[in-house]
């Protein structure tokens, strides 16, 4: 028992020596997290304005935060008001070398977006883009695919060279590049567009009255747009069927140049029929007769006296004021074909040009 009692005073004194041996130890651990702490600090505090707290600081250099550059990360790349999204986060699905060419045949229309990580244009399109996503693709059922063009250069090899953001819509592999400003409103129409039949049926006065207008309003001189052309062709009486027709032959080309050009935003094509269901006989080229008076004044299907037949009525901006000119050519399709002559969309396009005075 006294033994006990004197080993205890030794057992008591490592006791303490242990627990002085923990504390030291504990603020040594304290000391060295508050310096690392400083550490932090002292480095966070060298970059500009500290990031402006859209970026993270390294080594006296901020990494800003997608959707935010400069030296201090400072400067906002959307509008205060609009979220952002970070580049290639928006769309239905990922397309790969692998995968692209697969699910791109087979798809009725699907939509593509080509950015870049390194692309700064990129990351405000992608706002647009998941306008264009949410409020149209999706309520129609159409695919967005994204693709990463670094790190897929197969898909980027298909194509003529192009600069991201880029959109292009195909449909069962056939594609069109959409070429005009990256707002939805923009890229939502133009895939409608291309949904559409190519050429509007019109057959009636009424019908070729709202066509022309339609037109001309949506590329009216206040309208970013410099030019806009109507194509419209004229078959008479001759209905279109399936089965044979008297002008099959111009019927099928004039198709297919408005099927080549449909991607062209410059372009709108429509085919006139003589309205055979109205009661009141009329001569059969009334219809035609009556648009070259509403009409005259800007030579529309000028020197035409029957079918079947085309003419392009084209507006453009002159200058810096707005102000619009008009002018229009013709072009008799009997005497067209079977010559030597170019194809139909490539004398559309090369008669859609406005030369010296406005004539051709």
């Amino acid at each position: 028992m006294n033994g006990l009692f004197q080993s205890f005073p030794c057992f008591i004194l490592i006791l303490y020596i242990l627990l002085f041996y923990i504390l030291i130890e504990s603020l040594n651990a304290i000391d060295t997290n508050n310096n690392i702490n400083n550490n932090e600090n002292e480095e966070q505090t060298t970059c500009m304005n500290n990031c402006s707290g859209h970026g993270q600081c390294r080594e006296y250099t901020c990494t800003c935060y997608p959707g935010y550059i400069g030296l201090g990360c400072g400067t906002r790349l959307v509008q205060d008001d609009l979220e952002i999204y970070p580049t290639l986060t928006v769309g239905s699905y990922n397309l790969t070398d692998q995968n692209y060419t697969s699910i791109v045949n087979k798809k009725k229309m699907i939509v593509i977006g080509f950015s870049s990580l390194s692309c700064i244009r990129c990351i405000t399109a992608e706002n647009e883009y998941y306008n264009l996503f949410k409020y149209y693709l999706m309520v129609n059922k159409i695919d967005f695919a994204r693709v990463n063009v670094d790190d897929n250069q197969f898909i980027v090899s298909q194509y003529h060279p192009f600069v991201p953001p880029h959109i292009k819509i195909c449909q069962y592999g056939k594609c069109y590049s959409y070429e005009n400003a990256h707002n939805a409103k923009s890229m939502i129409k133009y895939i409608q567009k291309l949904a559409k039949e190519p050429s509007i049926k019109l057959f009636n006065l009424q019908g070729v009255k709202l066509f022309l207008n339609e037109k001309v309003e949506d590329y009216s001189p206040n309208n970013m747009k410099n030019k806009h052309c109507c194509v419209l062709s004229y078959f008479g009486n001759i209905m279109p069927s399936k089965s044979s027709t008297k002008y099959d032959e111009e019927i099928d080309e004039y198709h297919e140049a408005a099927i080549t050009l449909r991607s062209n935003s410059d372009f709108s094509f429509g085919e006139i029929y003589n309205d055979t269901s109205t009661k009141k006989k009329k001569n059969s080229y009334y219809y035609l007769k009556t648009i070259q008076k509403m009409y005259k004044n800007e030579n529309f299907f000028e020197n035409i006296k029957s079918a079947p037949a085309l003419s392009i009525r084209c507006h453009y901006k002159v200058g810096n004021n707005g102000k619009a000119s008009t002018f229009s050519s013709s072009l008799n399709l009997d005497s067209f074909y079977g010559g030597e002559r170019t194809s139909l969309d490539k004398w559309i396009v090369a008669h859609s040009l406005q030369l010296v005075g406005g004539k051709l």
